[in-house]
């Protein structure tokens, strides 16, 4: 007798593991699968859809009523619930063209032509990739690639050489800004695993190279160290591919600079209080790429 209770709790233990849950809606529909929880109101559950699994909630506002274990099949275990919940995408490129905009503030001890000249340079084009690896499914690391580019130019300016003689000409700047390092980056994965919302921050190697024109030519080059911080969302069109808006901001500033004639290098360092801010705004969509192995 003790052998065929045993046999028997064994039996239902089973049969329960594998049983799958009748969620019967305020519509008569009735609903083959897995209940993982119960919250807020909210009914989560695990519903098979040919060869997927997919996550999906009901309101309990919307369900007439639900009966556990009702289906004997084994089409949604334990085991492959675990499995299910367990998947996630690892890796994450992240390809993005924007806007960009330098949130430095002009002096006023400045022409007001040339404060324009300078405002049209604050606008500009940014690309960045992003390479992500989540060890956990919020937590991972990665390592990004950003440039930002922008151009302006003003004709019919003059300029006093040293020997007093008066020369014209044309001044522009050709300036590209380039942000490389590491980052660390947490996300928030919708339901069905498709969408996410994506942050990160991160710490780099900024490059600032302007190709300049005053009359006549030079190359302004400088490295600095600076942050990376950023916030985005993904919409999934498959299992790995997304697309995506994100915004951004780089915070930096120079205090010397190499300034270079073709002939000769001179350092100039600038005062405390005449740092040249790189600090900038990105706005940009992009195309995501996500990978589970």
């Amino acid at each position: 007798m003790k052998e065929i209770f045993t046999i028997l709790i064994i039996f239902l233990t089973f049969e329960q593991l594998f049983a799958q849950d009748l969620i019967v809606t305020k519509e008569n529909d009735s609903i083959n699968c897995k209940i993982t929880k119960v919250k807020n109101n909210i009914v989560f559950f695990i519903r098979k859809h040919n060869t997927n699994f997919n996550n999906n909630l009901l309101s309990i506002n919307q369900i007439s009523s639900t009966k556990y274990n009702y289906y004997k099949d084994d089409a949604i275990s334990t085991e492959k619930i675990s499995l299910y919940n367990e998947f996630y995408p690892h890796w994450r490129l992240s390809g993005n063209k924007g806007y960009n905009y330098l949130i430095g503030i002009i002096s006023n001890d400045v022409s007001y032509e040339f404060k324009q000249y300078v405002k049209e340079l604050k606008k500009g084009t940014n690309y960045s990739i992003d390479l992500s690896y989540y060890m956990k499914n919020k937590f991972g690391v990665g390592f990004q690639y950003k440039l930002f580019h922008t151009f302006n130019e003003m004709d019919n300016i003059y300029i006093i050489t040293s020997t007093g003689a008066t020369k014209y000409g044309k001044m522009s700047d050709d300036i590209t800004t380039v942000f490389i390092g590491p980052f660390f980056t947490t996300r928030l994965l919708s339901m069905n695993k498709l969408n996410a919302f994506v942050a990160n921050i991160g710490i780099g190697f900024i490059n600032y190279y302007d190709k300049k024109v005053v009359v006549d030519n030079y190359t302004i080059t400088a490295n600095t160290i600076g942050l990376s911080f950023g916030v985005g969302y993904d919409v999934g069109l498959s299992k790995n591919i997304a697309v995506g808006m994100q915004l951004a901001f780089t915070l930096g500033g120079l205090s010397e600079y190499q300034l270079k004639d073709g002939s000769s290098t001179q350092t100039v360092k600038l005062p405390s209080d005449s740092y040249e801010s790189l600090n900038r705004i990105d706005l940009s969509l992009g195309l995501r790429l996500n990978s589970s192995k």
